[in-house]
């Protein structure tokens, strides 16, 4: 993996991933969390709406993954209508970065900071 300064987004499948890994780390480490999500998720104003029908095309067994996978784009899915278009909803614009880990924005802005004092 190469890491990059700036990220560019995610499509919906890139949000669905997210969906799917936040359901199988919650179902391996807090598998009591997920009838609480999935109980929250049922009651969102939009659920009727937005995930009630792709459902109920899914197998039983795959609903709660899907309903993770599906909740996790939402912002994306809304972004576009009048009465949800707020930027800041859609994003933080800052760096996720796990205790102990690189900060690799940092350590490529002191890179490209170095390279471009060396050939001045």
């Amino acid at each position: 993996m190469v890491p990059t300064e700036f990220a560019h987004g995610w499509n919906a499948a890139g949000h669905e991933v997210s969906g799917a890994i936040a359901h199988a780390v919650l179902k391996s480490s807090s598998p009591q969390s997920i009838d609480r999500v999935i109980g929250l998720l049922r009651q969102h104003p939009e659920y009727d709406r937005r995930w009630a029908r792709p459902l109920s095309g899914v197998a039983p067994e795959d609903q709660q993954v899907c309903l993770f996978m599906l909740a996790a784009r939402w912002a994306d899915d809304i972004r576009e209508e009048k009465q949800f278009s707020q930027r800041k909803w859609h994003y933080i614009d800052q760096p996720f970065e796990p205790t102990g880990t690189l900060n690799w924005v940092t350590a490529l802005r002191n890179v490209n900071r170095s390279k471009t004092r060396r050939s001045m």
